[in-house]
C-alpha cells in the first residue's frame, strides 16, 4: 500500500485502539451477561425493555420455526416482559443467497426448508421463487392463526415475493 493509505489505516487503527481503551474503563461488574434468543435465559431484563426501545435488538436472531418464536414470547411473559414481539419474515427466493446470509449471521434453516427450495435444482430460480413464496405464505398464516401480533417483512429490494405473500394473506 502507498504511504497515504498506510497513514489513513494507522489513524483508523489508533482510533479503534483508543475506543477499546475507553470500553475497558467501563465498570461492567453489575451487568448481566447476554444470551441468544434460543437459550433459556432471556437476553434482556424487564427494566431494559421498559426503559428503551430495543425491539429491533430482540429480533436480530430469528428463530428457525414458529414454535421457537412462540416459546420465546412465552419466556418473555414469564419474565414479566409484556411488549408486542412482532416476528420478521423474509420470503426466500434464492437458496444460495439465504444460505450465505444465514452463515454470516449464525441463523439456522430447517432441513425441510432447504430441501424444498433445492428440490428442482440450485439454479432453478423460478422454482425457488414459487417455493419460497409458498413457504412464506404457510409461515405467515401459521403465525397469525397462532396469535402473533402482526408480521414484519424483510423485503431486501425483492418486493414481488412479499407482495405475493400479502395478496395470499388477503392484506
Amino acid at each position: 500500500i502507498d504511504d497515504k493509505k498506510a497513514k489513513k489505516l494507522e489513524k483508523d487503527l489508533n482510533a479503534i485502539f483508543k475506543w477499546i481503551e475507553q470500553l475497558n474503563q467501563l465498570n461492567t461488574d453489575k451487568v448481566e451477561p447476554l444470551t441468544s434468543i434460543a437459550e433459556t435465559t432471556l437476553r434482556f431484563r424487564k427494566d431494559q425493555i421498559e426503559s428503551k426501545n430495543i425491539r429491533e435488538d430482540i429480533l436480530k436472531n430469528s428463530p428457525k420455526d414458529n414454535k421457537d418464536y412462540f416459546e420465546f414470547c412465552d419466556r418473555c411473559v414469564a419474565a414479566d416482559i409484556n411488549i408486542p414481539i412482532v416476528p420478521g419474515i423474509l420470503p426466500v427466493t434464492n437458496l444460495n443467497q439465504i444460505q450465505r446470509i444465514t452463515s454470516l449471521c449464525g441463523s439456522k434453516l430447517p432441513e425441510s426448508f432447504i430441501q424444498r427450495l433445492g428440490e428442482k435444482g440450485e439454479d432453478n430460480t423460478e422454482w425457488q421463487f414459487e417455493a419460497g413464496v409458498e413457504l412464506a405464505n404457510a409461515q405467515v398464516q401459521d403465525l397469525i392463526d397462532s396469535g402473533a401480533p402482526g408480521v414484519h417483512f424483510y423485503v431486501l429490494n425483492k418486493s414481488q415475493a412479499t407482495l405475493r405473500v400479502l395478496e395470499t394473506a388477503g392484506w
